[in-house]
């Protein structure tokens, strides 16, 4: 019931900042090097829909995460994110929203706390832009306020989601010890109850 009364205010927030706006996941690599044209179609993303759940990396003690994406609806495709820490504790929460633009198609993301108070400044989400569409595959590079984030991708493999997060790179004189890592996770569809 709580998640439920949690998912609800997230649809809220979401539609709200939707309003105002014109809004991390696949290989990363193939973000820079694919030419495969994006779809015009929001259709091309319905295999995200559904609720996903899976663990963060590959480390000790496992963390759980979780993705709800809806159906396309218009020219929207609303999404939330859950990732918690070991012991259930709430690590952060993420509002998606994929939109399909007179020049493209757009995915805007936000980070909140626990609280619900947002990690970005208020009239800036994180705006990415299809790059790449195929067949249970699609990559979004970073476009607008990414900060350090280069790239989300997802795809579709044998019935789960991967998805794999990329970050800038800054330049070679970066100490390794302060580039960030992609992120890689794969989820697996919920089953819901009939």
């Amino acid at each position: 019931m709580r998640f439920m009364i949690l998912f609800a205010g997230f649809l809220s927030l979401l539609a709200v900042s939707s309003l105002g706006s014109a809004g991390q996941r696949s290989t990363s690599a193939s973000a820079s090097t694919s030419t495969s044209a994006p779809s015009s179609s929001l259709e091309s993303l319905a295999f995200l829909q559904g609720t996903w759940r899976g663990f963060m990396g590959q480390a000790e003690p496992k963390e759980p995460v979780e993705e709800i994406w809806s159906a396309p609806q218009g020219d929207n495709i609303m999404g939330c994110f859950r990732w918690s820490a070991a012991d259930g504790a709430i690590r952060m929460l993420e509002m998606l929203s994929i939109s399909k633009e007179s020049d493209a198609i757009r995915l805007r993301l936000r980070h909140y706390a626990p609280t619900l108070t947002a990690k970005e400044e208020a009239d800036k989400p994180i705006t990415l832009k299809l790059s790449v569409s195929e067949p249970n595959r699609a990559v979004f590079v970073a476009e607008k306020d990414a900060g350090s984030l280069a790239s989300i991708s997802y795809a579709l493999v044998d019935g789960a989601l991967k998805i794999d997060i990329t970050f800038a790179q800054e330049p070679a004189n970066e100490s390794a010890a302060t580039r960030r890592e992609p992120l890689s996770f794969t989820l697996t569809r919920q089953r819901t109850a009939s």
